[in-house]
């Protein structure tokens, strides 16, 4: 059977050839309302109520209160007064991008002339007082079109940077370990054992000579320094033929490594450009 990874995020089940399903519930699309007057939160709640797959999650009459509402439940959109006592919508806004939370914004205000106001703050959508039902879904509707069509981009992107990163098995004294042929930086046998130089500075211990290591990395970029060192060529930093040795370097991690004059030589021979 093919081997496929499947894992969940952002309310998205992935597979790795192709995408299984897009989770959709009533209570996907969250909204936080905040505003200082009791009816207009009333009157704004009944008219979201009456959208399919919206769910009002908080309610707010204060931006600190509505700080902690955002920070509680983490809305799809918030409806916003701007005048309110203590900080401002247009202030709130401001403390919300300078926290780098990513959520909508739409302000809700009796007065057209803070529209270009809440344009240069960057918020989604700007609705008149007193709001209508319409005017209202067709925000919900844009919202939901342009953040499914983000979803995919996303969707894709997380889809194309999967890539297969097989693991080798290798016996050990007790059990067996895993480990990916990218993270060797190179191997050492010693007395028929071998030691594992990992690019993350730990050192595994597999009692498999290094001859059937060598097998597993066949296909791989590493190559016999000797008799009892294979080395991965992406790692290699400096070749020093008057000191019969080379450096493999990776992430502040350095290891030197002796060799003969003739595996120097021809290391040197593969078309490498060291200093």
């Amino acid at each position: 059977m093919k081997n496929f990874y499947i894992f969940e995020r952002d309310n998205i089940v992935f597979r790795r050839d192709i995408l299984i399903h897009i989770k959709m519930d009533e209570n996907n699309f969250k909204v936080l309302i905040v505003d200082d007057e009791p009816e207009a939160r009333y009157l704004l709640r009944s008219l979201l109520s009456s959208i399919g797959n919206v769910k009002v999650v908080g309610e707010a009459d204060n931006a600190e209160n509505a700080l902690y509402q955002l920070v509680e439940h983490y809305p799809n959109l918030i409806f916003m007064d701007i005048n309110m006592p203590g900080k401002s919508g247009m202030e709130l806004v401001k403390l919300i991008r300078k926290r780098n939370i990513d959520v909508s914004v739409v302000f809700i205000s009796a007065f057209e002339e803070y529209a270009i106001e809440a344009i240069r703050c960057g918020v989604y959508d700007f609705l008149l007082k007193p709001v209508d039902q319409n005017e209202l879904g067709k925000i919900i509707c844009k919202y939901q079109r342009l953040n499914q069509k983000d979803l995919f981009a996303k969707v894709m992107e997380m889809l194309n940077s999967i890539k297969e990163e097989p693991k080798i098995r290798m016996n050990s004294k007790y059990s067996y370990i895993l480990v990916n042929p990218n993270e060797i930086a190179y191997c050492a046998s010693e007395e028929g054992c071998t030691n594992i130089y990992l690019t993350s500075g730990k050192i595994e211990f597999s009692n498999a000579p290094l001859t059937q290591i060598e097998a597993k990395v066949k296909n791989q970029n590493f190559c016999r320094l000797s008799r009892s060192v294979l080395i991965n060529h992406d790692y290699i930093r400096t070749i020093n033929k008057s000191a019969n040795n080379c450096v493999l370097k990776h992430n502040g991690y350095e290891w030197k490594v002796e060799a003969s004059r003739n595996s120097i030589r021809k290391l040197l021979g593969n078309s490498f450009n060291y200093a």
